[in-house]
């Protein structure tokens, strides 16, 4: 199982960004990277809203150095339904490692519910991830 920690984030992280965080995004294959992940952190740190259901960057450790490997947030904060949807962000070179799913399980550990759509056969990468996570909560009887 991937161990990663989140880090808050914040609209302007990227502006002086974080040893990790540099460490992260400068691993990229593609210059073009930085662009996507600052589109990315303006839109998932908007609107304002309480911390605790915010942004957050995931971080692992590489070789003794802790570096981003991805960015996830609620969508919102909760409503009157128990429940709040989350989105996620892998950097692409870093893909394929169960960083999506570590993610999704942090953020689950903290929210009431997630939204899920229902299982379909030909289920996206995305949606296998959230409903992966789902079945191991339920069947933990959490």
């Amino acid at each position: 199982m991937t161990s990663i920690e989140l880090i808050p984030a914040h609209a302007d992280d990227l502006s002086s960004p974080s040893p990790w965080l540099r460490l992260g995004i400068l691993a990229a294959p593609r210059q073009e990277f930085s662009a996507s992940v600052a589109e990315i952190l303006s839109q998932v740190t908007k609107p304002d809203r309480d911390e605790r259901w915010g942004a957050f960057w995931a971080t692992e450790s590489f070789e003794g150095q802790v570096r981003a490997v991805g960015l996830c947030s609620f969508k919102a904060e909760p409503s009157d339904l128990p429940e709040v949807e989350i989105a996620y962000f892998t950097f692409p070179h870093r893909e394929g490692r169960g960083i999506a799913t570590a993610m999704v399980r942090e953020l689950t550990e903290t929210s009431f519910a997630i939204r899920l759509s229902r299982h379909r056969p030909h289920a996206s990468a995305r949606e296998r991830v959230v409903q992966d996570i789902a079945a191991v909560r339920f069947r933990a009887g959490r």
